[in-house]
């Protein structure tokens, strides 16, 4: 057999020839691909070989609370923080780094005034930042040290020593947890993936802080961390939670803007502190009361819905005439009125004319109105929609005299309640509350807005006009139920009310009492609802409307915007 030698050996030269040029287009889409798709990855992962990192974003102040948090805060609508977030000064311990550990810890102790052993056990391998106050004075010294692997540095503390609105927000797991309120509700927008504030240690390749390069804090912006901007105004929230701290042990205060819909202040009692919850034993406690409608019926308060039905219906006017009596009632603080209007009715809280206009207008048309003033649910812009159950309860039988003066199963929340008054006080148009304005980043650009409600007209002006003279006299009369809610210098409208709440004593059904009172001033030309929710109030001594007359006057002189 014959073979052309010659053929074999070029074939042979051309596969090699293709074998090495595949090899090199293997190799150079493998290099493209390291480059083009894989360098900033293989960039960040150098960085960090090079480096150690240690956030400086924390919790909060104290002990416990020295845990990096990379997560959005609450603002203001002045942009203001309302968990009271400030940097504070607090030294940093890179134990790897740190030249004579334990003679280090000595020096550090007797400046900080801390035992060595007590820095050693949060000192352990990794970076740590002490969670010790430092003075001025502590600053100087510390720094004087010059000690390898320790700095002093601004760190930013999201939660202070003086947060407001606590219980709308809610509160935090140790295990990165939320519960209830804004934290909850926006918690996915809120979390972070990075630090925006770091200290960074350069090492070289023993993993040894080099010399001369120190440490250094760099900042940057989290592109996944939210911010949210609420409508509160911290300056009325303020106002708010001074005056509770100093009457109301249990209950809710709301303030709304009259001609926007927003909530200005929203406060609940019992109070806690959200970096701390180790003594908190029933979290039932600490929820929010002011959006809170289960088992909270609004008492007399709910009179303003039922007179506001009646008047727009035709079936009573301000002046009509009931004749008031303790049918009902034999604990009535008035005696037998025979001829009372409907306003002075409404002045003095007579059970029996609100008995006779919810007859009059029957279950079906009072449930329409019900609705009109959208108390069938929670709706809150910036909040997610609640349902109401006590509708249906309220189709039952022998329920309708219970509802006309707002007791079960009526059940509304502080912030419910407000809305009534500010229908009223808007002239008959209903708007619906906003809690949000809008989500930003770090750098102020906002992410999404939440529009302000344009407004609904549910009830005619003249009705509402109406509604709002017999309001005055409440407030305005020695007669009135609610004459300690009169606003020096710029008069007030309202309406008091008591209402029976059901309560679970040592395993026993045990009645008890709920103080409230809604109203809004100027009487002129209104410009704040003010609500205010005592429980208990026999074990105070408090009324609602001393707390409401406090917290209005005082918030009246801050120009809104």
């Amino acid at each position: 057999m014959f073979y052309d030698w010659r053929y074999i050996r070029e074939k042979r030269i051309v596969i090699v020839f293709l074998f090495f040029i595949l090899s090199f287009l293997l190799v150079f889409l493998r290099l493209s691909n390291i480059q083009v798709f894989k360098s900033s990855e293989l960039a960040q992962r150098a960085i960090r070989q090079q480096t150690r990192e240690v956030s400086l974003e924390i919790k909060g102040l104290g002990v416990n609370n020295n845990k990096a948090l990379n997560r959005g805060l609450f603002y203001d609508r002045r942009h203001e923080s309302l968990l009271d977030s400030r940097e504070v000064m607090r030294v940093v311990l890179f134990p790897k780094f740190t030249k004579e550990l334990d003679e280090s810890l000595i020096s550090l102790g007797e400046i900080l005034n801390e035992s060595p052993s007590d820095i050693k056990k949060l000192a352990k391998t990794e970076p740590v930042i002490l969670p010790f106050e430092l003075t001025t004075s502590q600053v100087s010294q510390v720094k004087a040290l010059n000690l390898s692997g320790v700095a002093v540095t601004m760190v930013s503390a999201r939660v202070g020593s003086e947060p407001l609105a606590v219980n709308l927000f809610g509160y935090l797991w140790d295990k990165d947890g939320v519960n209830g309120g804004l934290e909850e509700i926006y918690n996915r927008e809120l979390k972070g993936l990075a630090s925006e504030k770091s200290l960074i240690a350069n090492v070289n390749v023993k993993g040894e802080l080099i010399p001369g390069l120190g440490l250094r804090v760099i900042n940057k912006v989290d592109p996944n961390r939210k911010h949210v901007v609420t409508t509160i105004d911290k300056r009325v929230q303020e106002i708010v939670e001074s005056v509770m701290d100093t009457y109301v042990e249990k209950g809710a205060v709301v303030v709304m803007d009259v001609a926007t819909g927003d909530i200005l202040a929203s406060a609940s009692r019992p109070n806690f502190d959200p970096t701390d919850m180790t003594d908190i034993k029933d979290y039932n406690l600490i929820k929010d009361r002011a959006v809170r409608y289960e088992n909270s019926p609004p008492g007399s308060v709910f009179k303003v819905l039922v007179a506001a039905a009646a008047i727009e219906e035709g079936i009573a006017d301000e002046n009509t005439e009931f004749q008031c009596k303790n049918d009902y009632f034999k604990n009535c603080n008035h005696d037998v009125i025979p001829h009372l209007t409907l306003s002075k009715a409404l002045a003095v809280s007579c059970n029996n004319t609100f008995f006779e206009l919810a007859s009059q207008l029957g279950k079906d048309k009072l449930v329409d109105y019900i609705r009109k003033f959208n108390l069938d649910t929670q709706t809150i812009i910036g909040y997610p929609e609640k349902s109401s159950q006590f509708i249906e309860l309220l189709k039952r039988k022998y329920t309708l005299k219970n509802a006309a003066i707002g007791q079960d199963p009526i059940s509304l929340s502080p912030i419910q309640v407000t809305t009534i008054l500010n229908t009223i006080a808007n002239g008959g148009i209903y708007r619906t509350p906003r809690m949000v304005q809008q989500l930003i980043d770090s750098s102020g650009k906002e992410f999404k807005r939440f529009n302000v409600s344009s407004g609904n007209r549910i009830i005619s002006f003249e009705t509402a006009q109406m509604v709002h003279r017999m309001l005055t006299r409440v407030t305005g009369s020695e007669f009135g139920t609610g004459k300690q809610a009169y606003v020096d210098g710029y008069g007030s409208a309202g309406k008091t009310g008591t209402a029976e709440v059901d309560k679970i004593v040592n395993g026993k059904k045990a009645k008890t009492y709920n103080s409230w009172f809604s109203g809004y001033a100027p009487v002129q030309k209104p410009e704040l609802v003010v609500t205010v929710l005592i429980e208990k109030p026999k074990e105070t001594g408090v009324k609602a409307t001393k707390v409401f007359k406090e917290i209005m006057t005082k918030s009246l002189s801050i120009e809104i915007k």
